[in-house]
């Protein structure tokens, strides 16, 4: 089965495979500016002009489309740097910084979703939105019977604010929060998400380190945790657990 979130190619076949062409690419891409770098010009002698600096966040990046153009106001990871499938740790809240590419209140979280598998049991899935310090902003409601049923792919749940806070985003390159996501018993459930190899060279080629950076919180979870500790984000080629792909609107 192919697959589609928007964008032509976002997925092919055999992710693996192509996860592993980006990455060659992006190698050469990084070897040549670094080669650029080195001799102190673009054109062989003289010091060429400065082109406009692109935002931190995925809007930014040269990996397709940027959120505001498929109709979402950020996301956890660029959809062309998806590299892989696999099932969310239970009971474990993970987390991943979000950049926001448009001014926003935030109604819906959104989880594309590999494989429906109505077979096993999947309960309590939650998904959350935190701001930069780790306290929850909102959350959804219970999207264990929405991951389950239907077709595969994006799904989503109402964003629902916590009692006296906003979610209220504004754009630019520094304005982020966090995605979280709960899924208290996993069953068959599968979701898209990045391996360590396929973020971490879009990370470098964006000159940022944390673009593509998550954890996981808690433990025993079966309903999103009020709050998380930010310091334990890290960039993902230091953190030894997936990045799953979440976005918001």
């Amino acid at each position: 089965m192919s697959y589609d979130l928007g964008a032509p190619g976002l997925f092919e076949r055999d992710p693996a495979k192509r996860a592993l062409a980006e990455n060659a690419e992006l190698r050469q891409r990084i070897k040549s500016l670094e080669r650029r770098l080195a001799a102190g010009t673009a054109g062989g002698g003289g010091t060429g002009p400065t082109g406009p600096a692109g935002p931190a966040g995925p809007a930014g990046s040269a990996y397709g489309p940027s959120p505001s153009s498929l109709l979402k106001a950020g996301w956890t990871l660029h959809p062309h740097v998806v590299s892989s499938t696999g099932a969310p740790t239970a009971g474990r809240c993970h987390v991943a910084r979000c950049y926001i590419d448009q001014d926003a209140t935030l109604s819906t979280f959104w989880l594309p979703v590999a494989t429906i598998v109505t077979s096993g049991t999947t309960a309590s899935v939650y998904g959350g939105v935190f701001s930069p310090a780790g306290v929850l902003l909102g959350k959804t409601f219970n999207l264990a019977t929405t991951v389950s049923t239907g077709s595969a792919f994006w799904k989503q749940g109402v964003l629902t604010a916590e009692a006296g806070r906003s979610l209220a985003v504004v754009a630019g390159a520094a304005s982020y929060v966090y995605l979280g996501l709960v899924v208290g018993t996993v069953g068959a459930l599968t979701l898209f998400r990045g391996a360590l190899g396929s973020i971490f060279l879009p990370n470098a080629a964006a000159g940022n380190p944390n673009l593509y950076a998550g954890a996981t919180a808690g433990t025993g979870l079966t309903a999103m945790p009020t709050s998380f500790d930010p310091t334990s984000v890290s960039d993902m080629q230091d953190v030894a657990v997936p990045l799953y792909c979440m976005a918001v609107s």
